[in-house]
């Protein structure tokens, strides 16, 4: 057909300018080539400059480090000057100990300059931490028995580090952690006179390990002994050797399994079985894998195509291979749509060569990418020579890799694996090659089966065997094999507090007489205070003044301030603002966050503070709730032990003064009005009472929590009673009837607590919070948060006078159990149990060095 006319101008012009577009690029890209030419050489540059100032920084780190050596070894010589009976031989020597803390500090300084790391934090104080890992076998091994332990630690507010044995001054070690861990550490003369420090300063030492490296019997059972040259068959016997004598040496032991504890308990006699468990990380990147699994399942429910996996990490496995091998060999012969996958470092028996490209093989990979590799193989393959009791000792890491990805384990029932497997149910045993081919060739042929056993060995890894499942039953273990029980010596405690706000809410109230309840228990109890908003500008007894009057008498000692917060056994967190001051704290053995709500529902979602206070229940340190219901709702959304105290009043002052049935009419309500925060329920409040007074213009109403000017115009006849202290809040609570709050975020509030115990008959929110915590209809009144169905339960109780003064006694007969002294001692009962090492009394005045290991838990 003929173009139309003008149509090949048009396209003549446009193809004209699309040449000149082209041009204009093609040079552009050229000009970037030249750019990019003339960045990678200046590159180039600073990297070579970049290499010559990190080594000119590590001589400088090196003398600083021997600098500081030599500050300590000083240091430690006044000390024990200081610490003699003579005053006329100490007394000229104090000056000297000044110069050398002064000294020691611009050490450390330097040292941080020059290694890049930042200066501590204000008010972090010296270093102080509970536990060292120090390991001697760097890679998998290290990764699970010290860094999943210390993870597990952190969890609890066990302040913790880990580094490799060359990395980590011992003699520094010594003054700055209170029990060690030696994971696999050969004997030497540094470790020899680590532990000699250790016993003089009566602290201990563990030993760990997860294989069976401490006997000369164990290299009799290696297989990959017989690969080794005679020079390294005889250093790996060396090794062992030095492995059992560190073994020996220490004051117990810690290890993956059962069998492993039976032969270390032939040297020490105090020995702990700590499984192996997968850390967070391991969860999240197997959680990321079961989303690449689902689509590969779906590709191959169409082709019917199955993939057996076996993944070997080390050398030694070739032999427990093997008793796979002829069950394999049947099952590929029989299911032309099996493939097997090899990774790491196993080679193709020559049994399985003739299958060709049936069989993949891949090299060893970092640990971070097996969770995807994992996820593209329908069964896992676990076999282990039998009747060698070198691998008998074994953990069953292998099950729990591929449960965490969903994928099904038929395995060796050697212990742990049987300790772990549950055979048909989460995942198959086999003993025999009759029962390998009969749990492969079962495995193979249902996908429902595959897919079954995956998900129940998925919910048994993450439910049973992750850092932070079983954290509780480890630190017990941890102080089982340090042969500690729980110190009885009174604990050093700091509570980190922002500016208390006086008035009738409870929570500040609690903190202070929790903190006074232990002090007079026996323990050392500070009080850290930031003089802000209110408290701004006062001086330090004017602030001391304001606490005692709005919260007193107090037993404890207040210190203004967090610049210099001061080493402490446990130190504890009291909102989200302090958890980030307690989390950076180098001074504490322990770390608690106190929570009495959840904080982030203070905020819009959309808030940034929302996310702010949310960050903050990952950092590590113990969680203790006010009520078992928050501790469920915390466990639940952080995963890890949260432990709680029972709610509990002042009986002191919340009790019954004029008994419910001789209150004088009109039923009078009392109203908690608090405008500026949602979680109060304000606004919902205001309309209720609307409601009640519409049809009950004879109830008297009053209000207590807010100024006149707070709470704004709302058209209602309130006694307005303003902020009350405690005891004026009870006088009013025994003069009302009915005591009207709202609790909407994650936990009750003290005041319904209060008013019950003054014999209120209380309405309530239902929200879970609540519903939890208090019986309705028995002790409360509770209403779904809504206008019509809070005012039809306040007019109930209004209008009928026999069953208000039925809840309202019984509320204040149940608030009669609960006194505070109990949930004083439940308080002091967690950080006992928790804390399971203490602050040398030196260390409160000692100066402590700069951290000796090359990673800080914090």
């Amino acid at each position: 057909m003929a173009e139309p006319a003008g149509q090949g101008g048009r396209g003549g012009g446009e193809v004209e300018e699309l040449e000149r577009r082209l041009a204009e690029l093609r040079e552009q890209h050229a000009r970037g080539l030249r750019a990019h030419e003339i960045l990678s050489r200046r590159c180039a540059t600073l990297e070579d400059e970049l290499g010559h100032v990190r080594e000119l920084a590590a001589r400088h780190e090196r003398f600083i480090h021997d600098q500081h050596r030599e500050v300590l070894r000083a240091t430690s010589a006044l000390h024990l000057v200081l610490r003699s009976r003579s005053w006329r031989l100490t007394a000229p020597l104090r000056e000297a100990l000044l110069t050398v803390k002064r000294i020691a500090g611009r050490v450390r300084a330097a040292a941080r300059r020059l290694s890049g790391r930042a200066e501590p934090a204000p008010g972090s104080g010296p270093l102080r931490k509970a536990v060292l890992f120090v390991s001697g076998c760097p890679g998998d091994a290290r990764r699970y028995r010290c860094d999943h332990q210390l993870e597990r630690l952190l969890a609890l507010g066990v302040t913790a580090d880990t580094g490799l044995v060359g990395d980590v001054d011992l003699d520094a070690a010594l003054v700055s952690y209170a029990v060690f861990v030696l994971h696999r550490v050969p004997y030497g003369p540094e470790v020899e006179r680590f532990l000699r420090g250790a016993q003089r300063a009566g602290k201990p030492v563990l030993f760990d390990t997860d294989d069976w490296v401490f006997d000369l019997a164990a290299a009799t059972y290696v297989a990959a002994l017989a690969d080794m040259s005679a020079d390294d068959q005889a250093l790996y016997r060396e090794g062992l050797t030095r492995y059992r004598t560190t073994l020996s040496r220490c004051d117990g032991v810690l290890v993956s399994t059962e069998p492993l504890a039976e032969r270390a308990a032939e040297l020490v006699a105090n020995v702990q079985v700590a499984g192996n468990v997968a850390s967070r990380e391991m969860v999240e990147l197997s959680r990321l894998a079961r989303t690449q699994r689902r689509l590969v399942a779906a590709r191959r429910a169409t082709t019917g195509e199955v993939v057996l996996g076996y993944f070997s990490g080390t050398p030694t496995h070739k032999r427990d291979f093997a008793e796979a091998v002829p069950a394999l060999v049947r099952v590929l012969d029989a299911h032309q749509h099996v493939r097997l996958l090899l990774v790491g470092h196993i080679a193709t028996p020559d049994e399985l060569r003739r299958f060709g490209g049936r069989i993949a093989h891949l090299p060893l990979v970092p640990w971070q990418q097996l969770p995807g590799i994992m996820a593209d193989v329908d069964v896992n393959l676990a076999p282990l020579e039998p009747d060698n009791v070198f691998t008998e000792c074994k953990s069953a890491i292998k099950y729990l890799e591929a449960a965490l990805v969903g994928v099904p384990t038929i395995a060796t029932p050697l212990p742990d694996f049987r300790r772990m497997i549950d055979s048909g149910r989460n995942g198959l045993l086999a003993a025999s090659d009759a029962e390998w081919h009969a749990g492969l060739t079962r495995l193979v042929e249902s996908a429902e089966l595959r897919a079954e056993i995956g998900a129940r060995a998925l919910e048994d890894a993450e439910l049973h065997h992750t850092t932070f499942a079983d954290g509780d039953e480890f630190a017990a273990k941890l102080c089982r094999a340090a042969r500690r029980e729980p110190p009885a010596a009174p604990l050093v405690v700091n509570w980190i507090l922002r500016a208390p706000i006086a008035g009738t809410g409870g929570g500040y109230f609690t903190i202070f007489r929790l903190a006074s309840a232990l002090a007079r228990a026996g323990h050392v109890v500070r009080v850290y205070v930031e003089a802000i908003a209110h408290l701004e500008g006062r001086s330090t007894q004017q602030i001391v003044r304001f606490l005692e009057e709005n919260f007193g008498p107090l037993a404890v000692e207040v210190v203004v301030g967090l610049d210099d917060v001061q080493p402490a056994d446990a130190t504890i967190a009291t909102n989200w603002p302090t958890a980030f001051t307690v989390a950076h704290h180098a001074g504490s053995l322990f770390k608690f966050y106190f929570i009495q709500d959840f904080e982030p529902e203070f905020y819009e979602p959309a808030d940034p503070l929302y996310g702010k206070a949310e960050e903050t229940y990952a950092l590590p340190l113990q969680h203790v709730t006010i009520g078992a219901s928050l501790a469920q709702r915390m466990a639940k959304l952080t995963g890890k032990s949260c432990r709680s105290i029972d709610f509990s009043v002042d009986s002191e002052v919340f009790n019954v003064t004029t008994p419910p049935a001789e209150r004088p009419g009109p039923t009078r309500i009392l109203f908690f009005a608090r405008p500026g925060l949602l979680r109060r329920g304000y606004e919902l409040g205001i309309e209720v009472l609307r409601r009640v007074v519409a049809r009950r213009p004879d109830v008297r109403l009053a209000c207590f929590g807010a100024t006149d000017d707070e709470m704004g115009a709302h058209g209602l006849p309130f006694d307005n009673l303003g902020v009350l202290s405690h005891a004026e809040l009870a006088r009013e609570m025994n003069a009302a009837h009915v005591l009207l709050c709202f609790s909407l975020s994650a936990n009750i509030s003290w005041v319904p607590l209060q008013g019950m115990a003054c014999g209120c008959a209380v309405v309530e929110a239902d929200v879970p919070g609540v519903r939890e915590m208090i019986a309705d209809g028995r002790v409360c009144a509770l209403a779904a948060p809504e206008p019509d169905a809070v005012a039809a339960q306040l007019l109930a109780l209004v209008e009928d006078d026999a069953t208000r003064i039925r809840i309202a006694l019984a509320a204040a007969e149940s608030m009669a159990a609960r006194s505070f002294s109990s949930s004083a001692e439940q308080f002091e009962a967690i950080l006992r149990q928790r804390c399971f090492a203490r602050l040398e009394p030196h260390d409160l005045l000692q100066p402590a060095p700069a951290s000796p290991t090359l990673r800080s838990a914090t």
